[in-house]
Formats: C-alpha cells, structure tokens, sequence
C-alpha cells in the first residue's frame, strides 16, 4: 500500500515542478503524504492548495483529518469547522471534528458532532466509534457496547476499538 502513496508523491511532484499553481495536485500530495504518515509533509502541500484557493473544500477537510491524526486537536476543530461552512452535508467531515473533540477529552461536542454524522451516514463506522467512546465517558456502557460492536462490525480496522469493546463489556 505504501508503495501506491510513494508513487503518487513521485507523480505529484513531477507535476508541480511543471506547472506549480495547480491546487489539486498539492492537495493529492498531501493526501499521499497523510496516508504515509508524514504529516508535516502533508499539512505543507495542503496548505498550499488552499492557499491557491482558499474555498477548496476537499484540501481544507483533509488539512483537518491530518491535524486530528497529527492529534493537532485544536487545528482539527478550526478547519473541520471551516469545511462544514462551506458543505454541512459531510459525515466525514463531522466524525473528524467528533475524533478531535475526542481527543481533547470533549464529551458532549464529540456525541452532537458523532450523532450529526450518523444522521447523515448511519454506517460511517469511525463515527459509530467515536459515540461509543461518548457513551462510555458518559457511564452508559450498554450503549456504548452496541455503537462499537457495530463500528468494529462495519470496519474491523479500527482495533483501536476492540480495547474499548472490552472496557465497556465489563460492567
């Protein structure tokens, strides 16, 4: 998969050098650098093309996504907000924002904003992980259960999850 990423880097940057104002080149680089985990890299090149167009919507949700993986939590909030500004039809969007507000330890701002994706993609499963953990934070573990087996149901990728499964099965 890296190898993939690798590649549209090598792309992208052959085709900045040719022509160095092109936004959506910038931002596939930076998306490629997000996937290698080069965050700064990426956060740089989106930057950029949102300096080239500062309404690029998909650049400033995926800025966002890098910040809220980078645990720029802070950042995260800020560009997701801005995202939503322009298109408040976006679950990813939202479960980035709830992921940050998560991560910040923000309870009821990471439940509205997991709900509000959930409203609009009742499968996303990172934003069914995201209320699960809500949930526990808020001592309603059967609940919690039910939101996280269904994520980890969804896309068992997110292992991260499994730990939390166990937690709250144990009341």
């Amino acid at each position: 998969m890296a190898g993939q990423f690798d590649l549209a880097v090598e792309e992208a940057t052959r085709a900045i050098a040719i022509e160095p104002n092109q936004d959506w080149v910038y931002a596939t680089r930076g998306v490629a650098y997000k996937q290698l985990g080069k965050f700064d890299l990426a956060i740089a090149d989106l930057t950029r093309a949102i300096e080239l167009d500062p309404k690029y919507l998909w650049a400033i949700a995926q800025r966002a996504e890098t910040y809220r993986m980078a645990q720029d939590f802070d950042l995260a909030i800020a560009d997701s907000t801005r995202a939503l500004g322009l298109n408040s039809a976006l679950a990813w969007v939202y479960g980035t924002r709830a992921g940050a507000f998560a991560g910040k330890g923000f309870i009821e701002e990471a439940l509205a904003d997991s709900d509000q994706a959930l409203r609009i993609d009742p499968k996303y499963a990172f934003a069914l992980g995201v209320k699960g953990w809500a949930l526990m934070a808020l001592g309603r573990k059967p609940e919690a259960v039910e939101f996280i087996t269904k994520a980890l149901s969804l896309d068992p990728s997110l292992s991260y999850l499994k730990d939390l499964l166990k937690e709250a099965a144990q009341s």
